[in-house]
């Protein structure tokens, strides 16, 4: 814990990397080598670093002069007190996470321990982009017709009745050699349970409830982030 003693992050946008120590220049020779093997994988990988997009945050306690830019691994990297346009304080949020000793897996509680800190909910961010992306699809006109029909709509059938539950906006997927922990399995279910029938709602609005009900999946939704 960060007494007297200097507790820095260092964070890059996208791909979130912490280091903290008690000296600046240890932590920055260690956050070279992190870089160093990160691109080292890029390399491999096909995949470049933005390092326009790459910043740094230090929080301490001390006292300490730092230039505006760093140099690391001869990319200069910029030294800024905050990062803008990031869903509900991120940074903050692993920030003050790293601070609290988390030990329940119940979604509601975990949000109203939060709170204590300020914090209105921590989501994943794998479950976000899902959010948003199933709120684009249906809600924008120009969403791609063939996708939103899946997400929407029933296929036309030449029958006068309706084989499919009529509180299923979205038909499940169904059980496969993984059982239930599969994305479409998870992702239909959350789909029906929450999402279409909530989606006149205003963007925040939609998000605030999904997040607030979503302990009633919880334990199943997670099952899909794991290794």
């Amino acid at each position: 814990m960060f007494k007297t003693m200097a507790f820095i992050e260092l964070f890059v946008d996208d791909t979130t990397l912490a280091k903290s120590g008690e000296k600046f220049e240890e932590i920055l020779k260690d956050f070279e080598q992190i870089i160093e093997d990160l691109n080292e994988w890029c390399y491999f990988n096909k995949i470049d670093m933005n390092w326009n997009k790459t910043f740094v945050m230090i929080f301490t306690k001390k006292k300490i002069e730092i230039s505006k830019k760093i140099e690391i691994k001869g990319a200069s990297i910029a030294v800024v007190k905050a990062i803008q346009r990031l869903a509900n304080c991120f940074y903050l949020c692993i920030y003050k996470l790293l601070r609290i000793g988390l030990n329940s897996s119940n979604f509601n509680d975990l949000n109203n321990l939060l709170e204590i800190y300020g914090l209105f909910a921590f989501q994943h961010r794998a479950l976000e982009r899902m959010l948003s992306f199933s709120y684009k699809i249906i809600n924008f006109a120009n969403a791609p017709p063939l996708l939103k029909e899946q997400l929407v709509k029933n296929e036309t059938r030449n029958l006068n009745y309706e084989l499919r539950n009529k509180d299923q906006k979205i038909e499940c997927g169904s059980r496969t050699k993984s059982g239930e922990k599969t994305f479409r399995y998870i992702y239909s279910r959350l789909c029906n349970k929450f999402i279409v029938d909530k989606l006149v709602l205003k963007f925040s609005t939609f998000k605030l409830s999904m997040f607030n009900n979503i302990n009633l999946i919880y334990e199943k939704s997670i099952k899909i982030f794991d290794k």
